[in-house]
Formats: structure tokens, sequence, C-alpha cells
């Protein structure tokens, strides 16, 4: 029993950081400002860089084709990252059937990967605005409305929007979007405080004058991934964190797909987990560090509980506190994208993120990284 408490003093510290960070984080989404949808007179141009995306592409355009802001002020530049499959001509033949859309189809070229895509579509834009998304995502009718809207009212240099999962089914379908609705708050949260750490590419707007002026080497361009992240780290170096906010509107809301299948899940956090050794700054770094050794710390205690039962109280402990912790953050946050009837999944779902979180942080270090058939480069 004595080791045991001895476990747990050795965690407190720990657990008085995490609980420190998730308290400031929860502070901050609470003390976000709502964004109404508001109507705005402003040329706009939407960025996808696309990569075998047959199967959503035409999906994705249908929803930005049913907007609810005129034609003639927005643009859609789909950028094709050398695809192998029928992405370029689903999207010519989408622009053929609406002419009235603007939406033009680019060759990435030389270049490869979507960095890359994504910058050239900035360098061809029309628009004074940019809004990214992804080509497997579904948007709003409003959607430029709020986005672009907050922008400008807020006065702010870019901001992000809330994305989540489409429903699927299964124990895993659940876990990923429980999962993924944490990551999109926790980020919403910081940027609430005016510390920005992460955001997500598929609901982001910014202000192209800016974009342009930041120097090419701030957002990386030697890895793989970290398209959005790296931008929003450049913005608050290069502007302040005063001028990023967060979208917090259900109508700013995008729908993505989860991962298929288990080893895609794995593959995609790698990727994510990857590029952190990346990050510029202590706030991200710490973050991250303070996150993983929470879950590392009950992930030993759960495993010494196996063999040694004068382990399991500390494990209850710890594992309760950590939950109690996350809950307020990861409820109100549910509550807001109208996924309520996930929070009766939240304690397995804990469950489950402490033990791939802890993997995830040992493995991201030396297993190979493949996306849509490539090998990812994050060093």
């Amino acid at each position: 029993m004595r080791s045991g408490c001895v476990f747990l003093f050795v965690s407190a510290p720990v657990f008085l950081a995490y609980l420190v960070l998730i308290i400031r984080l929860t502070y901050g989404w609470f003390r976000l400002p709502s964004s109404k949808t508001m109507a705005v007179e402003a040329q706009i141009s939407i960025i996808i860089a696309a990569r075998n995306e047959a199967k959503n592409i035409k999906a994705c355009l249908n929803s930005l084709l049913h907007q609810q802001y005129p034609y003639r002020a927005f643009e859609i530049i789909v950028v094709d990252d050398h695809s192998d499959d029928d992405t370029a001509i689903i999207v010519e033949s989408f622009a053929e059937r609406h002419p009235d859309l603007q939406l033009r189809l680019i060759e990435a070229g030389d270049a490869y990967g979507k960095k890359a895509a994504l910058a050239k579509g900035v360098d061809l834009a029309k628009g004074d605005i940019l809004l990214t998304t992804d080509a497997d995502c579904i948007c709003g009718p409003l959607w430029i409305d709020t986005m672009a809207g907050t922008l400008l009212r807020q006065d702010k240099l870019l901001v992000s929007g809330p994305v989540m999962f489409k429903e699927s089914r299964g124990f895993f379908g659940l876990f990923q979007q429980v999962e993924f609705a944490s990551l999109i708050a926790a980020g919403a949260g910081a940027i609430g405080i005016g510390k920005p750490v992460l955001c997500n590419g598929a609901n982001m707007a910014y202000l192209k004058s800016a974009r342009l002026r930041i120097p090419h080497d701030n957002l990386q361009p030697q890895l793989a991934s970290g398209d959005d992240v790296f931008l929003l780290h450049a913005f608050a170096r290069e502007y302040g964190a005063g001028k990023i906010g967060f979208v917090k509107e259900k109508a700013a809301l995008v729908m993505t797909s989860a991962a298929s299948d288990v080893a895609a899940f794995w593959q995609q956090r790698l990727r994510w987990s990857g590029k952190s050794t990346a990050f510029k700054g202590g706030g991200p770094v710490i973050t991250a560090i303070i996150v993983w050794l929470t879950c590392f710390v009950i992930f030993i205690n759960g495993l010494l509980a196996l063999f040694l039962p004068r382990y399991l109280p500390g494990l209850l402990i710890l594992f309760s506190a950590k939950t109690i912790i996350d809950l307020p953050l990861l409820i109100s946050y549910l509550r807001f994208s109208g996924q309520q009837k996930l929070i009766i999944a939240i304690l397995p779902v804990e469950i489950m993120v402490i033990v791939y979180t802890t993997m995830i942080g040992i493995f991201s270090r030396f297993v190979p990284v493949w996306w849509k058939g490539r090998k990812i480069v994050n060093v």
C-alpha cells in the first residue's frame, strides 16, 4: 500500500499542472464571444487541396454550391495534388454543370503535398479573404457568412472554426467523435485565453494580405504536415495572439469524415503528433508534454495494478481525477456542437485516450507514417 501512495505523491505535480492547464482552456472556451451570422460584402476565395478525393469532392462542392452567399462574390479553387483517381474529372464536370459558380481546378505542378498545394491556391486567389476546407468536408449554407463575418466584425486576421466528425456506427466511431471534439474544444479554449496552440485546417479563414506577409520559413515547409498549426503559430508570432479568433457559432460547423479503421486512425494520429518536435515557443510544447505525462502516469499505474493490486486505488483516483477535470470543457463543447448524445461515451473514451496517447507519444518518434500513398516526413 505504501508504494501505491508514493506513486500518487510523485504523480501529484503532473496532475496539478494538468488541472491548471484544463481550467485555463475551459475558461478560455467560456469567455469566447458568440459569433452571429453576419452579411458581409467581401471577395472570398475558398481553397481546397485535394488528393485522391474522388469519393468525397462532389459532396463538398455541392455544399459550397448551396452557400447563401452570392456566386459573384466568391470563388472555389481546387488544387489537385497529383491525384491518380478521378478527382480532377469530377471537379471539371461539376464546373461545366454549374457555369455560374466560379470554380477553378488548378494542377499542383512540380510541388507535392498539401502545404504546397495550399500555397499555390493562395498565390492564385483573387479574394481578399481566404477560407480553407478539405475535400471530404461538408459546409453548412451560412458557412461563408459566419466565418468571414466573424473575421471582419471581431477585427481578426485569422479565425479557426469548429469541425466535427460525421456520425459513424460502432464504438470506434463514437470514440473518434468524442476524442476529436476534445481536440477542437481545447484548441478553441487556447485561443480564448490568447495562447493559440492548435486548430484544424478543415475550417479556417484569414486575410490574404496578412498571409502573404508571413515569412515562408515560418510555415515549416520542409515538413509534410502541419499546414494549419504552423500557420496558426506563424500568425500569432507575426501579429500577436489578439488577432486570432475562434468562431463560436454552430452555423460555422464543418463536417468531416472519421478514419475508416484503426490503422488509418493510427497513421493519422502519428502524422499529427510527429510534427510537434518542430513547434517553436514553449506553449505548444509544454501543453503537449503535460497532456502526455498525465496519460503516461495513469497508463503506468494501470500496468502496475494488473500485477500488484495495491496500485488499484491509486489508478482509480488518478483516472477519476482526469475524467472530472475534463468534463466541463468537453460537455460544453458537445452541447454547443449538437452532439449531446455522445456524453454517455465519455468514460470509456477516456480509457482509450489514455492508452493511445501514451503509445502515440512513444511511437511517433520512430515509426514511419504514410498518408495517401506517400511517406510523411516530420523531422
